[in-house]
């Protein structure tokens, strides 16, 4: 009986382990496997309530207003309508900041720098070690670094 109870507990593990990763992969693409990858990495740091659609932690400025279902918390992080849409507002915060059209962002800054302006100081060595392993990288390579030594 033990051993059958235990491969039942092995399976329920294994499902719940797969569950959670999948809340922090892209249920779509940007079109660009780097963008897709530190999109991911972002949503895995950030791990915001599946219930808020937000991956990124996504604040009103950076989802279109017709997509905001409401506010998730006092930190100004905004429900999305729906998880295609809040993967797109973030595909799309990262798209700007690698055409260099974001104000904020430049994808000469190293990812602890990235990381200390996007989260606001919370966390953010955690949170840039996070996504800096999650790339391959440390979290003193620049962004443009990353990007440009993504996948080899």
């Amino acid at each position: 009986m033990f051993p059958f109870v235990a491969i039942i507990g092995v399976i329920v593990i294994l499902f719940l382990a797969l569950n959670v990763m999948s809340e922090h992969r892209p249920t779509q693409s940007s079109g660009n496997g780097f963008i897709d990858a530190l999109a991911s990495a972002i949503a895995r740091a950030e791990n915001v309530d599946a219930t808020a659609n937000n991956p990124g932690a996504l604040t009103s400025g950076d989802v279109p207003s017709g997509n905001i279902a409401g506010t998730f918390n006092d930190a100004g992080v905004v429900i999305v309508d729906s998880i295609e849409n809040g993967w797109n507002a973030l595909f799309s915060k990262l798209q700007n900041i690698f055409s260099g059209n974001s104000s904020v962002y430049s994808p000469d800054m190293t990812i602890s720098e990235f990381a200390q302006t996007y989260t606001g100081g919370n966390n953010s060595d955690t949170w840039a070690q996070s996504v800096a392993s999650d790339l391959g990288v440390t979290p003193d390579t620049t962004l443009a670094d990353a990007e440009a030594n993504y996948g080899q």
